[in-house]
């Protein structure tokens, strides 16, 4: 469904602009046609008045454009002759373009034992002719270049195969408008500012049952190497046809804020219509629209700007949203909604020296090396100029703060290999900034090799919670108490070995003493983040199990806290018994 501005000049009680909605193929849908009937019929008893409607399909008429550039990539067959078309692109060029140059067709074989071959060319027409070839290729017909790089819509030898369960998006001649935000059109220049497109795609692609596995990568290769994207990402684009045209009259459209001398107050907002070559703004509305968290407002709208208009502004504003209308082919060019940047906050890290850490061999996993760059201490500076508190400042605040104890956890399965699962939580530790804290009630001396040393901030802190109960399980000797104290120990070692090698931030460890560990659960808290791990870490990732980030960890730090004060140090642990 589209809504398109209709013109009631005169209709007493209704106003001079009326949106009316038009759905279908480039026609007015029913519900659009009793609307304007009934405007018509009641102007006329009025009045004697009449009711304007003007539907807008985006058609694409020839005459705006000069030449146009045809890529096209197709394989043959070399047992039968057949030719099937792989993809295509066909790209308007506006009067002030110079054609480009034709290139040379190219071809290459899939494979040393391929019965298929792949061709592409890229050749300059003239508009019309590219539409009219493109206009045969949304019923499937398709042809390739000739020898001489000349082209029709009618093929030479038929030996081109018509292209299967066609689906069009939207149906031809209507076109839509490519706005940003989305990227599945890989090979629009970045120049063209919200183009026209359609597309002809293939629902059930013949390649897939022709080419095997290896020749289907083989053709993605060397179309990733010719026409520079890969058209395997995200697959919708195998035997698929294009068309871009991009504005006819309008090039691009710059908006920037105006301040005052200080920065400190918003004056006017300024956008700036770019023509092309020979052509002027006339026909063309601009509207300028904010967004603004409680809401939407027009700032400003106009008719035949000048190629430079000015809003003015009574206050600071949040988000901009920029249109431009011409008059015979409807909306041309939409923007944002997009803030003005304002002012910059860097927290900027130098990284240091680099650990090289060895972690020896566990049972279930080999020996693993790995490096740390060891970052300074943070150093923040701001450049620029925030505006002062607004009301729709604090709408936004509260709904940040409501996204974040709304939106989902983030969630990672381990299956069968340590290494990786060893490497995503170092990943994790690397990024801490304040403080990391480990609870495992089986944390022992073979686990600080593997991940403590990953902490790379010089100055955040390395914590452990452990328990009696899990270091006692860990020991094999038959006296509780005393291999309790024999893997405290060999923890206490091996922490201070790598702390005095400084291959390790220092670490503070303590130990819940109880005959049951008061925390059950494994956590690793990463500054404000605080993930629940699914197994203790000496196994972590050898059989499935789960790493969950907590969508809101308050509730959970303060439990984790009362465990850690609750504890003791190791040192009090190994003190000698009387």
């Amino acid at each position: 469904m589209c809504c398109e501005p209709a013109r009631a000049d005169g209709v007493r009680g209704y106003p001079k602009r009326v949106i009316v909605c038009t759905r279908g193929r480039g026609v007015i849908g029913r519900p659009a046609e009793r609307l304007r009937r009934r405007f018509a019929a009641e102007a006329e008893s009025r009045e004697g008045g009449s009711v304007e409607i003007k539907s807008f399909v985006g058609q694409v008429d020839a005459a705006a454009y000069g030449s146009a550039v045809i890529t096209i990539v197709w394989s043959r067959e070399r047992s039968s002759g057949k030719r099937y078309v792989i993809f295509g692109h066909v790209e308007l060029l506006p009067h002030e373009f110079p054609p480009p140059l034709t290139t040379d067709e190219w071809t290459d074989r899939l494979g040393g034992d391929s019965d298929h071959y792949l061709y592409g060319r890229r050749i300059v027409v003239g508009a019309a002719l590219a539409l009219e070839w493109y206009t045969a290729a949304t019923t499937g017909v398709w042809t390739r270049p000739a020898d001489d790089g000349t082209i029709s819509a009618v093929s030479a030898d038929g030996m081109e195969q018509p292209l299967q369960a066609i689906a069009q998006e939207p149906t031809w001649p209507s076109t839509v408008m490519r706005t940003s935000g989305k990227d599945l059109l890989p090979f629009v220049p970045n120049t063209h500012a919200c183009p026209r497109v359609h597309h002809i795609l293939c629902e059930a692609p013949e390649i897939f049952q022709l080419f095997t596995d290896e020749e289907r990568g083989r053709a993605a290769e060397i179309i990733r190497q010719r026409l520079y994207f890969d058209i395997k990402k995200p697959g919708h684009l195998w035997q698929s046809i294009h068309l871009t045209a991009p504005d006819p009259r309008i090039r691009r459209v710059e908006t920037t804020l105006n301040t005052s001398t200080d920065d400190s107050i918003d004056t006017a907002v300024q956008v700036a219509l770019v023509p092309r070559a020979g052509e002027d703004t006339r026909g063309i509305m601009l509207r300028i629209k904010e967004v603004r968290e409680t809401g939407q407002r027009l700032l400003a709208r106009i008719e035949a700007p000048e190629r430079v208009f000015r809003a003015p502004l009574t206050e600071p504003i949040d988000q901009i949203v920029v249109e431009v209308e011409d008059e015979a082919r409807g909306l041309i060019y939409t923007s944002g909604p997009h803030p003005f940047l304002r002012s910059i906050r860097l927290q900027m890290s130098i990284g240091g020296s680099t650990r090289r850490v060895v972690a020896p061999a566990r049972r279930r996993s080999a020996a693993v090396q790995y490096d740390v760059t060891v970052s300074a201490p943070d150093r923040p500076m701001i450049m620029g100029h925030s505006p002062a508190m607004t009301g729709s400042k604090l709408f936004r605040d509260a709904e940040r703060a409501l996204t974040a104890l709304t939106k989902s956890a983030q969630q990672y399965w381990f299956d069968g290999d340590p290494n990786i699962a060893s490497a995503f939580v170092r990943g994790l530790l690397g990024r801490a900034q304040k403080r990391v804290r480990v609870i495992d009630l089986f944390f022992g001396a073979g686990e600080v090799a593997h991940y403590l040393p990953a902490v790379a901030h010089a100055e955040s802190t390395l914590e452990v919670l452990t328990s009696r109960e899990g270091l006692g399980r860990r020991s094999k000797l038959t006296d509780e108490a005393g291999g309790y104290r024999e893997q405290a120990a060999a923890l206490r070692a091996e922490v201070e070995r790598y702390v005095s090698s400084r291959l390790m931030n220092r670490t503070q460890v303590r130990v819940m003493t109880g005959a049951r560990a008061e925390v059950h659960d494994r956590f690793l808290c990463v500054d404000d983040d605080i993930w629940l791990v699914g197994s203790s870490f000496n196994e972590f990732g050898s059989r499935g199990t789960m790493l969950v980030k907590l969508p809101e960890p308050d509730s959970v730090r303060t439990k984790l806290d009362a465990a850690w004060d609750g504890a003791v140090t190791l040192e009090n642990v190994l003190e000698p018994q009387s």
